[in-house]
């Protein structure tokens, strides 16, 4: 493969055992809004812990063909629902596909 990958492992610090793994790559669009999923959600940078939630950062999923502008970076940020680790708990927001409102 090409090196990029949609897996979280969930960690359980007090015990220091894997609690669950999530393949994001499984997860299917819920609507016909700017969605995406499948192959499209790996190639993370990073992640922000935010209340409940994970959010992840995009950067490269190696996907040309789908991406925007058709190039290897990816504008998918995805939200995890850390009380719900499992692929319902999934929201995803395609930045490429977003409107901008340009600030002057």
């Amino acid at each position: 493969e090409d090196g990029y990958f949609g897996k979280l492992v969930r960690i359980d610090l007090e015990r220091f055992t894997v609690d669950g793994i999530l393949d994001l790559t499984r997860y299917q669009k819920i609507s016909n809004v700017a969605e995406i999923a499948g192959p499209n959600l790996r190639g993370f940078i990073g992640g922000v812990a935010w209340g409940k939630y994970l959010v992840l950062v995009p950067h490269r999923n190696g996907l040309r063909k789908t991406n925007a502008n058709y190039r290897a970076h990816s504008g998918a940020v995805v939200r995890v629902d850390m009380n719900d680790f499992s692929l319902s708990g999934i929201r995803v927001l395609d930045l490429a596909s977003t409107w901008r409102q340009q600030v002057p």
